[in-house]
């Protein structure tokens, strides 16, 4: 993700900073990317991600779709968090997972050596009964 963010940012505006969330969103009305634009307010520099068809064509083409780069790294922040609760939640079933079969491997395992054991006793009865059918097909020969 760190990857697909660092080729994706762009400088805006001529300028050399870089935005993680250029070209990476798209309106939903018009379809086109959200280009980030430096705002002044009070004061203080931001970044918001304007939609490129509204910026470009004004509202007759699109309607004014804007968010703030703060807003974006909040859900991104609580996304990711989501996520890794998520994963720590399947890890602790797959851990529950191993040692519930990692209890009943030598129940199984043992299971598994008697059905060999029997495959093997079975084999050897069907070769008993092979070489006495070849036995008495030899010894008593059908008449053509």
């Amino acid at each position: 993700m760190q990857r697909l963010l660092k080729q994706q940012a762009r400088p805006a505006n001529g300028n050399q900073a870089k935005h993680r969330y250029a070209g990476l969103l798209a309106c939903q009305e018009c379809g086109n990317t959200f280009i980030p634009m430096i705002r002044c307010w009070n004061g203080k520099r931001r970044v918001e991600y304007v939609c490129r068809g509204y910026h470009r064509n004004g509202k007759a083409y699109c309607s004014s779709h804007r968010i703030h780069e703060e807003v974006l790294d909040a859900a991104v922040q609580e996304y990711a968090e989501t996520l890794r609760k998520q994963c720590a939640e399947e890890l602790k079933k797959l851990v529950q997972m191993q040692k519930m079969w990692a209890l009943r491997k030598p129940i199984l395992d043992a299971h598994i050596l008697s059905l060999q054991k029997r495959i093997q006793e079975l084999e050897r009865e069907i070769d008993e009964i092979v070489i006495e059918k070849l036995k008495g097909s030899v010894s008593n020969p059908r008449p053509r």
